[in-house]
């Protein structure tokens, strides 16, 4: 598994993974991809903004997993967004994984921000779990947040401080 950074290529691939509102969670995007060509248009204005991503993917080019950082140098702090494939659940937890540690260290490190956070769905408690093992803290839930196929769905915050990233790489987790 390689660690690269983020292509309109991967792009692309996400849109196959998430042809459903999952895939509107980036708040940066002003509108979720109706199709392939929009992928294009959506990767440019990404980038036009102080964001950075990341792709876990295999030695065949095979994106396994994302993580995505809108950041706010005024507060030094940046939303994340973490997209694992759907199609190797075993694969994309190390791919996860392996995502994240990359993303924070160089948050936190290179970056100099003092806090990450992100949100999901209420209901997804894979990563849920895998969040609060790897030192996230859930911060609160918002009611009714997003709508998912037509009904309205709570989402949760979670965040980390640049303090407990250190921590945690003290213990050597």
């Amino acid at each position: 598994m390689k660690v690269v950074a983020l292509s309109q290529r991967h792009f692309e691939d996400f849109y196959k993974w998430h042809q459903d509102a999952h895939f509107n969670l980036m708040a940066s995007w002003d509108a979720r991809p109706k199709s392939p060509e929009d992928i294009s248009a959506s990767y440019g204005r990404f980038l036009a903004l102080p964001n950075f991503g990341l792709v876990a993917e295999t030695d065949e080019n095979k994106s396994l997993a994302a993580f995505f950082a809108e950041i706010d140098f005024r507060i030094r702090s940046a939303e994340v967004h973490i997209v694992g494939s759907p199609a190797s659940v075993i694969h994309s937890a190390t791919a996860v994984k392996e995502a994240i540690d990359c993303g924070l260290a160089i948050l936190f490190r290179d970056y100099g921000l003092e806090s990450v956070r992100f949100r999901t769905l209420a209901d997804n408690l894979r990563l849920r779990s895998s969040a609060e093992k790897y030192g996230f803290s859930y911060r609160g839930l918002f009611r009714s947040a997003v709508f998912v196929n037509g009904c309205s769905v709570d989402m949760v915050l979670y965040d980390m401080l640049q303090s407990e990233f250190q921590a945690k790489l003290k213990k050597g987790e």
